[in-house]
């Protein structure tokens, strides 16, 4: 593997700059639900706990973490096999914390996460097709 200067690094990081964005912010949510966990009480965390049962407080967490640091190992060596696979993953999770906060909003627990996680969701999608260049159709990473 070719050595990168600076600035092509910094090209590199700015070319797949969401992807990056996604997956940094994903270890820290992680990081700060791990150290802080909610409390299970609050009627907005109820059906995440029905639908995750014991993956739920600090242990999701911990998957945020895990998932979103091996995804930057793949950025940072550009392995295909490990940013698109862990991409979905960690968008079927943001995409899971978005539609169980939309349902404790139709229980009656008034949130405003649905729309928080969702828009996570829903700007990662731009990862993608963010690059042309790359070897796995498409796939930026």
């Amino acid at each position: 593997m070719k050595r990168k200067s600076l600035k092509e690094w910094f090209q590199y990081v700015a070319d797949r700059r969401a992807s990056f964005s996604f997956t940094v912010g994903s270890i820290l949510f992680g990081a700060y639900y791990y150290v802080k966990p909610v409390s299970l009480e609050l009627g907005i965390y109820k059906p995440l706990q029905v639908a995750l049962g014991f993956f739920s407080g600090k242990y999701l967490g911990v998957i945020f973490v895990v998932l979103s640091v091996i995804k930057l190992i793949g950025l940072i060596l550009d392995i295909n096999y490990l940013k698109l696979p862990l991409y979905f993953a960690l968008l079927f999770l943001w995409s899971l914390l978005s539609i169980c906060f939309f349902i404790a909003l139709c229980m009656g627990y008034p949130n405003y996460l649905w729309i928080l996680t969702g828009m996570i969701g829903f700007l990662s999608t731009n990862i993608i097709g963010q690059t042309e260049n790359d070897t796995w159709r498409g796939a930026g990473g």
